[in-house]
């Protein structure tokens, strides 16, 4: 994809030779052009801080490889110290710090502005990837206080800790914050490595801001992505973004907790979708808006129960099968889901069934206010 930040190599070479002033005085050099540059956000102030450094090496490992083919791996990295900075991975073993921030809260929309902006200065590209790395919650709307970061702590039995995005401290990154943080039609692609992001209103949300989603509508474990499995994939001259799907899904099939979800959305899609689903909710609306719920696939745990749905499911108990509308809403929930994949469970959840999509389903003594504001809400609901 051609962004419009892109200009000719010869401008880009002209302004290589100036040099820029970071935050803590660094000083950085604009590379020329290349054909692609991937931004890491990672927020590790957090309890996967103990991941951040292991996710890091295997992606200093990959480039030793030389699996970054000629482009950039630029990651964000806010820490379990507070400190943030922008960093290089370079295939010398060793990643070089290109700017320091210092302490801040990067769970903010203007601080990813600005590290993409400053990404996207420093290293432009023909083709651009942005991959969000940390804890989150889907649609569900953040907290300053403990409440959220709570949520995602070690449970009594000892199991492996998950992935849920945001927190930064305590503070997390509304959907729409997120959003507001990312500039139109800039990525080929973004990548969750995250819980519960493969929801219907996460990618309405998101749909004018990249080509495609990757993403999980459960959760995701703490080893997050095998990054040194899908960087190759991600810097080959003819991207295949299903390739990066396969190595998550296939590497947790190996794995002591052998539980992944993993689905490609196709922004362009999602629009015509919304409108399928609108027609469905008002020609059925009292199925529509009194379902039961119990016998609709659901992914979330614990707190998280009652609020992400299978949506081929939810639409199936809604619609007859054999009618037109659903025939028309399977069709296009195609078009948007080119690939999926998943275990037959998430721990205790069996994945009986898993189209790709979550979403909620608010009942009348749910009233949400911040969920009906979001823009997959208004889109069927006005």
């Amino acid at each position: 994809m051609n962004s419009k930040f892109q200009i000719i190599d010869i401008l880009y070479l002209f302004f290589s030779v100036f040099l820029f002033t970071g935050c803590q005085k660094e000083n950085f050099v604009v590379e020329a052009p290349v054909d692609r540059t991937v931004l890491v956000y990672m927020l590790a102030n957090n309890n996967l801080s103990e991941y951040a450094n292991q996710n890091i090496e295997l992606m200093l490992s990959a480039a030793s490889k030389g699996a970054l083919n000629g482009g950039n791996l630029i990651v964000y990295l806010d820490d379990k110290k507070g400190n943030s900075q922008l960093i290089r991975i370079t295939q010398s073993k060793e990643y070089k710090v290109i700017k320091k921030y210092g302490e801040r809260n990067s769970a903010n929309s203007m601080v990813l502005k600005e590290v993409i902006e400053d990404m996207m200065s420093m290293y432009p590209a023909k083709d651009y990837g942005l991959i969000f790395w940390g804890h989150g919650s889907g649609w569900m709307e953040g907290t300053t206080s403990q409440t959220m970061y709570n949520l995602q702590k070690r449970n009594l039995s000892g199991l492996p800790l998950t992935r849920a995005y945001g927190v930064d401290g305590n503070y997390w990154m509304n959907i729409d914050d997120l959003v507001e943080g990312i500039p139109d039609n800039t990525f080929h692609f973004i990548l969750f490595d995250v819980c519960y992001m493969a929801g219907i209103e996460t990618a309405y949300a998101l749909r004018n801001k990249t080509e495609f989603l990757i993403a999980s509508a459960t959760e995701v474990m703490g080893n997050g992505y095998p990054y040194d499995l899908i960087i190759p994939h991600i810097y080959r001259n003819s991207l295949v973004l299903e390739n990066i799907c396969e190595s998550f899904y296939h590497y947790y099939t190996q794995q002591t907790y052998p539980y992944a979800s993993v689905s490609l959305i196709h922004s362009e899609s999602l629009d015509s979708l919304a409108r399928v689903v609108k027609k469905i909710r008002n020609i059925y609306k009292e199925k529509y808006l009194l379902p039961d719920r119990t016998s609709i696939q659901q992914f979330g745990r614990n707190e998280f129960n009652n609020k992400f749905f299978d949506m081929n499911d939810f639409i199936s108990n809604v619609v007859p099968t054999d009618s037109e509308e659903y025939k028309e809403f399977s069709n296009q929930l195609q078009l948007a889901i080119p690939y999926v994949n998943y275990t037959n469970s998430f721990f205790e959840i069996a994945l009986e069934k898993y189209c790709g999509l979550s979403i909620y389903i608010p009942l009348p003594n749910e009233k949400n206010d911040f969920y009906d504001n979001l823009e997959w809400s208004k889109a069927i609901n006005n």
